[in-house]
C-alpha cells in the first residue's frame, strides 16, 4: 500500500514530487515499475564497491554532472542514492531545477540499505 500511494502521486499533475524512500520501499518500488531510472551519484570507485542491481553511476562530483542529468527522461521517475544521503539530496535539488517532476530519494543511502539487509552488486 505504501508503495502504491507513491507511485500514485508520482503520476499526478503535481510537479517536483519529491519523496524519501525507505530501503523497503525503494525495493518494492523497484519491484512494480521497472520504468524507473535508477541513479547512484557516487564515484566511479564507490559505485565498482557494490551497488544496487540495475543503477547507473552518474558521479555527483563529476565535471559532467549537469550533463548527464539532462540526458535522463522526464518523463519517467528518478530514484537517486548515494553513500549516506547528502549527494543525493544536491542531486534531487537541481534535478527539480532541470524540471524533473517524478523524484526518490533512498533515505540512508546505500549504507542504510546494505545495513537492512538488501544486495549490492558488485
Amino acid at each position: 500500500m505504501i508503495v502504491a500511494s507513491f507511485i500514485g502521486c508520482s503520476t499526478s499533475k503535481n510537479h517536483n514530487i519529491s519523496k524519501l524512500l525507505t530501503p523497503l520501499e525503494l525495493q518494492q518500488l523497484l519491484n512494480l515499475n521497472k520504468d524507473v531510472q535508477l541513479i547512484d551519484v557516487r564515484t566511479p570507485q564507490e559505485f565498482k564497491e557494490g551497488h544496487i542491481s540495475n543503477a547507473t553511476n552518474i558521479d555527483y562530483q563529476s565535471e559532467d554532472f549537469s550533463e548527464r542529468i539532462k540526458t535522463l527522461d522526464k518523463a519517467k521517475p528518478v530514484i537517486v542514492y548515494c553513500m549516506s544521503g547528502g549527494r543525493s539530496s544536491k542531486s534531487i535539488t537541481l534535478l527539480k531545477t532541470l524540471q524533473f517532476n517524478k523524484l526518490y530519494n533512498l533515505k540512508g543511502g546505500i549504507i542504510r540499505w546494505t545495513s537492512e539487509g538488501f544486495e549490492v552488486k558488485k
